[in-house]
């Protein structure tokens, strides 16, 4: 269920992206096959005609944008059900702290792999954005600043004001995390359900069988 949560929202971004006039690659392949023969480390998103979004500086501009989406839960503990409170306050009341811990160990793997890329095949300044949601539907900075990028780049072209695209992204995301979200819930709510006992229903309990039996 995460990974179909994961594929929609990454489909939906891409869709975006399309919109804004962007060429991108799903999951490009071998981009790091020549560190180790068995790395199959791939970004869910590239994006090969980056120049309208504007990473980097005027001496050496991004070339590549690479794309991570991924999702972090407010809670501890919701892998194993031993949900854990936080030890303060001030850090329960901090905003975006699971982001940014998500975002900060995405983007020190990919810097780590792009660091041992040979020189001659780096293609130039590869520029790392991992896309992260909390599942409360916060999104972290540096995702909504690619999103106002992309607002800013498409905005003369398709001749619309940025304000309404900004919102719309914004919406047709949260939209697609909600229903995923939804359905998630809905299917694992069956899971559970499918293995449960029926014969703990209160209508099959043994006084009311001897009791019909005695009637007769």
């Amino acid at each position: 269920m995460r990974s179909e949560l994961h594929d929609a929202v990454v489909l939906e971004l891409e869709s975006l992206l399309k919109h804004a006039g962007f060429h991108i690659k799903h999951e490009e392949r071998h981009m790091f096959s020549t560190l180790e023969n068995n790395n199959n480390s791939r970004p869910d998103i590239t994006i090969n005609n980056p120049a309208l979004l504007n990473y980097g500086s005027e001496m050496q501009p991004a070339t590549q944008v690479i794309i991570d989406v991924s999702f972090t839960c407010v809670l501890d503990g919701v892998t194993d059900g031993k949900i854990k409170s936080a030890s303060t306050r001030a850090k329960a009341m901090k905003i975006g702290t699971k982001a940014t811990t998500r975002f900060n160990d995405k983007f020190r793997h990919y810097k780590n792999l792009i660091q041992q890329l040979p020189a001659q095949l780096n293609p130039g300044k590869i520029w790392i954005v991992p896309f992260v949601f909390q599942t409360t539907g916060f999104l972290h900075g540096d995702s909504l600043d690619l999103l106002k990028r992309m607002v800013d780049a498409a905005e003369d072209g398709l001749k619309i004001p940025g304000i309404n695209l900004i919102t719309y992204f914004k919406r047709r995301l949260s939209c697609c995390l909600a229903r995923n979200l939804a359905r998630g819930i809905n299917q694992r709510s069956h899971s559970v359900m499918g293995h449960c006992s029926f014969t703990r229903d209160r209508t099959f309990d043994a006084r009311h069988i001897m009791e019909v039996q005695a009637d007769e």
